[in-house]
């Protein structure tokens, strides 16, 4: 899979041997908190722009296991605030 591929690839540029490292967010990378690959512009709205090539080092967020989870809350919780803002806006009107 290709996100495996950039994965490994930006652990190279993150990562010295030996020395603790930590992802985007703050979060210790460990074997407990592997690393993984988010998407920075969602995978889905590139397929929508038939991007090719959805998996690269420009369009990824080296994060954590902890970190992935804790961003998707994250994003989560912002559309739900963006939803009431519109609904709220749209009462006044």
């Amino acid at each position: 899979m290709r996100q495996i591929i950039v994965l490994k690839q930006m652990k190279k540029i993150y990562y010295s041997k030996g020395v603790p490292y930590f992802d985007w967010m703050g979060f210790k990378v460990t074997e407990e908190n592997k690393p993984s690959y988010h998407h920075i512009e969602k995978a889905e709205d590139l397929r929508m722009k038939k991007e090719s090539d959805i998996a690269t080092i420009e369009n990824g967020a080296y994060l954590g296991k902890k970190s992935h989870e804790l961003l998707h809350k994250i994003e989560i919780i912002d559309k739900v605030l963006d939803k009431d803002k519109a609904l709220n806006a749209f009462k006044h009107i």
